[in-house]
């Protein structure tokens, strides 16, 4: 991150049980960044089951009428994950979500729309942004990493 985030740390209710969550935050003239983890009850090792919890996930993100604009799976050290790029509210989301054994990780990126599109107008097509977002962009979410012996 560009600076020093914020740390949020406690509880939280899954509708199906509480979890412990961890999340950075920081803001800048430019764009959101967030980082954090959940610890689940359980460890992720069925990738049907961390498909099905994406696909959820997903679906959950766009029930307030948020956009999809690009959707891929992932990996990081050999476990799965999945990106994603909505757009709602006037600002772009890039997050980057993860199960490593009792963890899910989350990565996201949030930029006004002018920031990311060379139009101002949400694309699907990776052509239409910014050099600025995409710079931000991978610099950002490559800088995630597992540490060793933790994975």
């Amino acid at each position: 991150m560009p600076g020093t985030p914020s740390l949020v740390a406690g509880d939280m209710d899954t509708g199906s049980g509480n979890v412990f969550s961890t999340r950075y935050t920081l803001e800048t003239p430019t764009a959101g960044y967030i980082v954090g983890y959940t610890d689940l009850p359980v460890a992720a090792d069925d990738p049907a089951k961390i498909k099905q919890a994406m696909d959820i996930s997903r679906e959950n993100l766009l029930k307030d009428g948020t956009k999809l604009l690009s959707e891929k799976d992932i990996v990081l050290d050999g476990y799965p994950g999945r990106e994603l790029i909505l757009h709602g509210e006037g600002v772009v989301y890039r997050m980057r979500s993860y199960y490593v054994k009792t963890r899910h990780y989350q990565v996201m990126l949030i930029t006004p729309v002018n920031v990311t599109f060379k139009t101002g107008q949400p694309s699907a097509d990776s052509k239409d942004r910014t050099d600025l977002y995409e710079t931000i962009s991978r610099k950002y979410m490559d800088s995630f990493k597992l540490k060793a012996g933790l994975h």
